[in-house]
């Protein structure tokens, strides 16, 4: 089957078969927007559909699906602060759902600081990791975290990895790479090996970006960095059955590939 995902603002969606049979999709009244949810089988035919939100204009940025058909969703809902109401910001949102598009469980971050989470993937053991950035501070339960500095051309302070078991009980949580040499970053990209080491791919406003790797305890094994000029449009990983990591982007000079004092140059 093949799942697409995403936010939709209009009052309605409307879906197209291979077979020139249509659905509709009704956003409820009163919702300003909310995620979308639409199963397809192997030949274009839409299944079913759904569309997903409480009233705080949820976003989705990556998702997920296992074996059992669960799919989990990383993204981020919106929030008016306190002291300024017609000021809305954002708060990292991560959510399970079963093979009928119904709720299991969710967690989400408070209304202090903003954050989003940006990429999501299930380890060998099917516990989500999750990553992305922040700015001011986040909360995962009573773990709490501050940005490293405030950086007025980075619109995200800081980035975050945190780990959640199968029933969406927070495992560990850092924000350690986003003040590991001394920069600011967003975790942008995030695949497990067998092993259930995690591998991040942190961006920066900055020549350098940071390629990481997590145990499955949540300590951090190493961090290569990436140098030069180029765009920051990656924004996923894939990894192959033999845990080799898949990683690109564009260039528009040289870019310095970092390990252990050693350096890979490639020239446009």
């Amino acid at each position: 089957f093949i799942y697409t995902i995403g936010k939709v603002y209009d009052d309605e969606m409307t879906f197209t078969s291979s077979n020139s049979e249509l659905m509709k999709l009704d956003k409820p009244k009163n919702y300003n927007s909310g995620i979308f949810i639409c199963k397809y089988d192997s030949i274009g035919n839409v299944l079913k559909t759904k569309y997903i939100s409480e009233e705080k204009n949820e976003s989705v940025n990556d998702a997920f699906i296992d074996n059992k058909e669960n799919i989990y969703v990383g993204g981020d809902y919106e929030f008016r602060t306190y002291d300024n109401r017609s000021l809305v910001k954002n708060s990292y949102l991560v959510m399970k759902l079963n093979s009928d598009f119904e709720l299991i469980w969710k967690q989400k971050g408070d209304t202090i600081g903003i954050s989003s989470i940006n990429s999501i993937y299930l380890d060998n053991k099917s516990n989500i990791i999750a990553t992305g950035g922040f700015d001011k501070n986040i909360k995962f339960g009573k773990i709490e975290f501050s940005s490293s500095k405030k950086d007025p051309i980075a619109d995200i302070g800081s980035s975050f990895v945190a780990k959640f078991n199968n029933r969406g009980e927070l495992e560990w949580a850092t924000d350690s790479l986003g003040k590991f040499r001394g920069g600011n970053g967003n975790g942008r990209g995030v695949v497990c090996d067998k092993q259930g080491n995690s591998y991040i791919y942190v961006s920066t406003p900055y020549s350098n970006k940071f390629f990481t790797k997590i145990d499955k305890s949540g300590k951090i094994q190493w961090i290569n960095t990436i140098k030069g000029n180029f765009s920051d449009c990656n924004r996923k990983m894939i990894i192959d059955d033999n845990d080799n990591i898949y990683l690109c982007g564009e260039g528009s000079g040289t870019v310095f590939l970092c390990n252990k004092r050693k350096y890979r140059f490639l020239s446009r």
